[in-house]
């Protein structure tokens, strides 16, 4: 048995990985949760709300977290 640690952000980005999402669509239907209220996201503490700061933090976010993803053979190209 592996034991695969994902973060809640990791985990609300798998939920949306049914291959219907390119990575501009993965960002928006990100931030789209954050704004939403679906998800909460905080940096340094602090809680992030703002539409175009919760945008810019995802456009960063998430290739890194797509590669974590795929490293825990959790995404299969």
């Amino acid at each position: 048995t592996i034991a695969v640690e994902l973060g809640d952000a990791d985990r609300l980005l798998v939920t949306l990985l049914d291959g219907t999402r390119d990575r501009p669509a993965l960002a928006v239907s990100l931030t789209e949760a954050v704004v939403g209220g679906r998800f909460r996201l905080e940096q340094e503490g602090a809680h992030v709300e703002d539409p175009k700061a919760v945008d810019r933090f995802f456009e960063a976010w998430l290739e890194p977290a797509l590669e974590r993803v795929a490293t825990a053979a959790l995404l299969v190209a």
